[in-house]
């Protein structure tokens, strides 16, 4: 589940950060990180798109909030 996503202004741009949960976990991650079996593709203002990298064909998932 996404929980939350926040924003910070770097010199880069904005640095997009989630939380998410899953099962017993939580975690804040950044795009690039791995959460379980879940790569952060990217990070947007209301949703997060994980990569499966356990799967065979890299299945993608887009995870909002509601």
């Amino acid at each position: 589940a996404l929980v939350a996503i926040t924003a910070d202004a770097t010199d880069g741009g904005l640095m997009r950060m989630a939380a998410l949960s899953m099962n017993d976990e939580f975690r804040i991650v950044r795009p690039g990180q791995v959460f379980d079996r879940f790569m952060v593709e990217s990070i947007g203002p209301d949703s997060v798109r994980l990569v499966d990298i356990t799967s065979p064909t890299r299945a993608t998932f887009v995870v909002a909030i509601r």
